[in-house]
């Protein structure tokens, strides 16, 4: 909301092998991805022109990608569409297996106070909702 802030998604994955000793291949492993996404933005509010507006549309894109994918593994089996929609961003590739796959996936959406932000907060409140209706089967897996 102002020229100093970032306006991108920031994406750190940490993978985890566990072995039973130190000679033992791994037999475990894992991923932990932790994302910060860049808040939706109203262009006309923002006044955001040529770079700005082509970096505003890029993050609404994936955004809008995100929340299809969310709404489909929220309607569960049966019920969705049969494909869910993965490949229409880089940001839903990369959280395929967070989304709809084998993991625990935890949202925390951070919103304003303010009056004057009412509107982008009952939106982010409704798309946090929507996350938490999602269906995923976690499991451990073991080291091919």
């Amino acid at each position: 909301l102002n020229q100093h802030s970032s306006r991108s998604h920031a994406v750190l994955s940490v993978y985890l092998d566990v072995a039973d000793s130190a000679e033992a291949p791994p037999g475990r492993y894992g991923r932990l991805s932790l994302l910060d996404l860049a808040g939706s933005e109203n262009v006309r509010a923002s006044q955001s022109s040529g770079g700005g507006l082509k970096e505003a549309g890029a993050i609404n894109r994936s955004l809008f990608a995100l929340a299809q994918v969310i709404k489909s593994l929220s309607l569960g089996p049966g019920r969705g569409p049969p494909h869910v929609p993965y490949r229409d961003s880089v940001l839903t590739k990369l959280l395929a297996d967070s989304l709809g796959g084998s993991a625990h996936t935890l949202m925390i959406a951070t919103v304003s106070p303010l009056a004057a932000y009412l509107d982008e907060t009952v939106r982010t409140l409704h798309y946090a909702c929507s996350a938490g209706a999602s269906h995923s089967r976690p499991v451990v897996e073991s080291a091919k």
